[in-house]
């Protein structure tokens, strides 16, 4: 089991992450649209810069939220907003990750009102590290779809560049 620090860096090392990634994003990608119905590259970065925190506070308070109206300011983030929307869901985690106990983790609840109680613990790895870890993914094939030709796996699972690409 790891402890409550450890799940908090690891959260925290996806968000540096996709804040590595986003450098790589320029304006002419931000309409990129693998298919009709899936995301933009603009409105994955505006979910990715939102979602955590409205979930990681869901889950804090053992109460689900009206998400589709909690992301209303999200979409209408503009992208050159997203690095500060990052920091600040990353200190939003710190803030809870703070306050919470670990009685209060081991607490089952149930956010959505179907017989799917669980711990708070189960809650917080399945909605936000593991979303952050899935959302990662899907900016860096965003990216390679785009042709960002310069980026591998070290940008995608240590958030750095490989020198030996980049070395001329």
């Amino acid at each position: 089991m790891i402890t409550k620090r450890q799940f908090l860096d690891s959260c925290l090392n996806e968000i540096q992450i996709i804040k590595h990634l986003y450098g790589k994003v320029t304006p002419e990608m931000l309409s990129y649209r693998p298919s009709e119905k899936q995301r933009s590259m603009l409105e994955l970065l505006q979910y990715l810069s939102h979602f955590a925190k409205v979930e990681a506070a869901a889950v804090y308070t053992g109460k689900a939220v009206d998400f589709k109206t909690a992301m209303i300011t999200a979409y209408q983030m503009p992208a050159e907003d997203f690095l500060p929307m990052m920091d600040e869901q990353a200190e939003e985690l710190k803030n809870i990750f703070s306050k919470i106990t670990d009685t209060e983790l081991k607490a089952e609840v149930n956010l959505f009102g179907t017989d799917n109680s669980q711990p708070r613990t189960i809650w917080f790895f399945n909605l936000i590290l593991k979303s952050l870890t899935a959302y990662k993914m899907q900016l860096f094939l965003y990216l390679k779809a785009c042709r960002v030709a310069e980026i591998g796996t070290s940008n995608l699972w240590r958030g750095e560049d490989n020198r030996r690409l980049n070395q001329t």
